[in-house]
């Protein structure tokens, strides 16, 4: 069993089914912040290519992510084939160092971009693409948008000076929901019949339908919202003569339409 994974320069793999995701160790970042108002998180990714380099010049890796939850881990597929391999190196009991064996070519570093107007941003697999360690990114998702702006707000004025701020702790968490729908059925009584057209056939049965929005917890699913679903109103649909009158069509009112040029 695996209880640490070292990836190294070059290495990069696919984690699935992890439940949250959190820091080791706290992270320092330099300042200032540079923001944008194009649409683009130029200062996220700013920050993620200044961890990038500092961690091919230390030593000890400068990020530790703890995962948490029944995770697999794959070769993430390269640029030029669909499916890949990595070197694996045991380390120690539970520890192994995943390298490629492939040589990268070196990355340009990252610089600060300001579009004009309504300008389209392209994203290249060299630049704009990458949020280090993340190796796929949206740049103008709005979710990192408004993480930036609130980065930015939280540091205040020392966000456009030069210095450095220290992360301590990150937490990203994971949760499966489903929606289930279904419906009830009871018998009718006649008082919960008032108003009801004399012409119209009673039902013996009232139909009500629901959807619950739940949370999956394992092989267990916990309900968090039921809300009833409005029925589909019925219309009527009422024959000429029932409301008319059985008249014949003799003593109907002649209706002229004004002529149409288009009418054959």
């Amino acid at each position: 069993m695996l209880k640490k994974v070292v990836l190294a320069d070059g290495a990069a793999v696919t984690v699935k089914g992890a439940r949250s995701v959190s820091l080791r160790q706290p992270l320092d970042f330099p300042l200032p912040l540079n923001r944008t108002e194009n649409g683009f998180a130029n200062g996220l990714l700013t920050l993620a290519e200044h961890l990038r380099h500092a961690s091919r010049t230390q030593a000890s890796p400068i990020l530790s992510l703890r995962i948490v939850g029944p995770t697999s881990i794959a070769a993430a597929p390269s640029d030029s084939t669909t499916s890949t391999s990595l070197k694996l190196k045991r380390l120690a009991p539970g520890l192994v160092e995943l390298s490629s064996p492939l040589k990268n070519k070196e990355v340009e570093s990252f610089s600060r971009v300001n579009l004009e107007g309504e300008v389209p941003t392209f994203l290249t697999p060299t630049q704009f693409s990458t949020l280090w360690p993340l190796s796929s990114i949206n740049g103008s998702n709005a979710n990192l948008l408004g993480f930036e702006k609130l980065l930015h707000s939280v540091l205040g004025p020392k966000a456009d000076k030069k210095g450095s701020f220290r992360l301590l702790k990150a937490d990203v968490s994971a949760q499966t929901y489903v929606k289930i729908g279904f419906k009830a059925e009871k018998k009718v009584s006649e008082g919960e019949l008032e108003g009801y057209p004399a012409w119209r056939t009673k039902p013996e049965t009232l139909t009500t339908h629901f959807e619950v929005l739940a949370k999956v917890e394992g092989e267990k699913v916990v309900p968090e919202k039921v809300m009833q679903l409005k029925p589909v109103v019925p219309e009527d649909n009422v024959a000429p003569n029932l409301l008319n009158g059985n008249v014949s069509m003799s003593k109907i009112q002649d209706v002229h339409p004004p002529p149409n040029p288009f009418q054959l």
